[in-house]
């Protein structure tokens, strides 16, 4: 009798903890779950426009954020569970879904779907890590920092490593790597992605997209939504990483002057 009582006070708890999961999840813009494999995936709002995706193993701490500066804002959102999926609806317009079972992320605007994340990762041999990202739709793709030759970088294998070159010439193999690099890309769509990462690492802009780096911790992502405005992707992504602020007007008045 004994433990009949605690089978079924362990089976209220876990039905009222789960309740609380998601009644302390939905203030915070916080989804969550346990793939079969054991990787933990944390889907968060940081505004109406960005969300963060990390994707760890069991017992592994995601890295501290490299790239982003801001704070999270608070929820404006909702979050609804429908069976296997969670969904996050964000006043922008922008829908994050998660599912549960395999911890697949989806993101759609406008009622398009825009970007899908299988949340399979993978680690080979020599230690190095990969994740996919799959575009619903064509189009072109920027970004990934100072390059020397195509502005659409689709269909490019990007090595992201900064290195001093100047190789400016047609045909020279240096113009794919120079000494910017951002492990970022940007979709006519209106969205864009960066990758929560500063190692040495492989950016391929094909179908799927795959990210593959050295770094030794799981790789985490921005996903940056513009509402089909490239303009607005770009003022997201500066409230994430920072902006500068102008110096003081006479550190550069002299060239004013002489211009």
């Amino acid at each position: 009798m004994l433990k009949r009582l605690n089978l079924i006070r362990t089976a209220v708890m876990g039905i009222f903890g789960t309740v609380a999961v998601w009644l302390n999840a939905a203030p915070t813009g916080t989804m969550t779950t346990v793939t079969p494999d054991g990787n933990c995936v944390v889907v968060r709002a940081l505004s109406d426009n960005i969300i963060r995706v990390t994707n760890a193993p069991r017992g592994v701490k995601p890295s501290h954020t490299q790239a982003a500066s801001m704070k999270a804002e608070k929820f404006n959102g909702k979050i609804v569970k429908n069976g296997s999926q969670i969904v996050m609806t964000l006043p922008s317009g922008l829908e994050v879904s998660l599912n549960t079972a395999s911890g697949a992320t989806s993101f759609t605007g406008g009622k398009e779907r825009l970007l899908y994340d299988s949340g399979v990762r993978t680690t080979a041999s020599d230690g190095r890590k990969s994740m996919s990202l799959v575009p619903a739709k064509g189009g072109s793709f920027y970004g990934a920092g100072e390059r020397g030759h195509s502005f659409n970088i689709e269909g490019d294998t990007l090595v992201m490593y900064n290195r001093q070159n100047y190789g400016y010439g047609e045909g020279d193999p240096r113009i794919n790597q120079m000494n910017i690099c951002i492990p970022l890309f940007v979709s006519n769509q209106g969205y864009g992605v960066l990758f929560d990462d500063y190692a040495a690492a492989e950016l391929v802009m094909s179908d799927p997209i795959t990210y593959t780096t050295e770094a030794e911790a799981p790789i985490s992502y921005y996903f940056i939504y513009g509402a089909d405005n490239l303009a607005s992707v770009t003022r997201e992504y500066t409230r994430l990483t920072g902006r500068q602020e102008l110096p003081p007007s006479m550190l550069y008045s002299k060239i004013l002057v002489e211009i």
